[in-house]
């Protein structure tokens, strides 16, 4: 029982940090295509 319960939380950890991972790449490419399109506007 014990050995699942380590098993269940070393996934639901990993998951976690995955996910973390995933949402910071996300935001910074989220941003930098927001201040491409500013610069952009700007230009023109």
């Amino acid at each position: 029982m014990r050995k699942a319960e380590e098993k269940l939380f070393r996934k639901e950890f990993e998951f976690k940090l995955i996910t973390k991972i995933f949402t910071r790449e996300h935001a910074l490419s989220l941003k930098e295509a927001t201040l491409e399109a500013l610069d952009e506007s700007v230009i023109c």
